[in-house]
């Protein structure tokens, strides 16, 4: 949150009088939410695009079952790659102790579950993986929204599907949420379809 905090900064002192617009997507998406929610900013309106808004429920989705099988598994194989690079090419950040004690979680990460408990989790200071999820979630603060927010999530989302999104929110949030789009991956017709509905958003609330 502390970027997109001093993005929101910068911009608001750079461009002072002109109308700003800012898109998160996936997790960029909460940490935008929640920066939005705490005010001080110049933002007209946002959009966040494939966030999985209850972090939570999404990784727990991600941690069984066929998606873990068809995704999860996947995802959580390059992220103990990142990992396990991140020890090999930088060891000067890491005591040995540390470094021993990651390189043998990250020999125990299976699920996205696993990895946020034993990396994500303590990386940021948290004392594990629920309250993490709890932290970084924009549930509460969709609640709240006085920016406004368009939320487009596809109802095949992996990370987030139909069923797992919030089903209240203030009037200033609008869902969009077409039956196809995987996570990140809108296509259709027209071809820019995303952008498109995004900037159509942005005009209809820039007044």
């Amino acid at each position: 949150g502390d970027e997109v905090r001093w993005m929101l900064d910068f911009f608001r002192s750079h461009f002072a009088g002109r109308k700003l617009f800012a898109v998160g997507v996936s997790l960029g998406g909460n940490a935008l939410i929640q920066c939005l929610d705490a005010g001080s900013h110049a933002i007209k309106a946002a959009a966040t695009v494939s966030t999985p808004l209850n972090l939570s429920a999404s990784a727990k989705r991600m941690s069984r079952g066929l998606t873990h099988l068809l995704y999860g598994r996947h995802f959580v194989k390059l992220l103990r790659a990142k990992v396990c690079e991140k020890l090999t090419r930088t060891p000067a950040v890491f005591n040995l102790s540390l470094k021993t004690e990651l390189d043998d979680a990250m020999k125990r990460v299976r699920t996205i579950g696993d990895f946020d408990e034993a990396y994500t989790a303590p990386l940021h200071r948290f004392a594990n993986a629920d309250a993490y999820w709890d932290s970084g979630s924009a549930v509460d603060a969709l609640l709240r929204m006085k920016t406004p927010l368009l939320c487009i999530n596809a109802k095949n989302d992996p990370l987030s599907p139909g069923a797992l999104l919030p089903q209240r929110a203030s009037d200033k949030v609008v869902f969009c949420r077409p039956r196809h789009g995987g996570h990140g991956a809108f296509s259709g017709t027209p071809v820019n379809w995303l952008g498109a509905t995004v900037h159509d958003f942005f005009m209809s609330r820039s007044d």
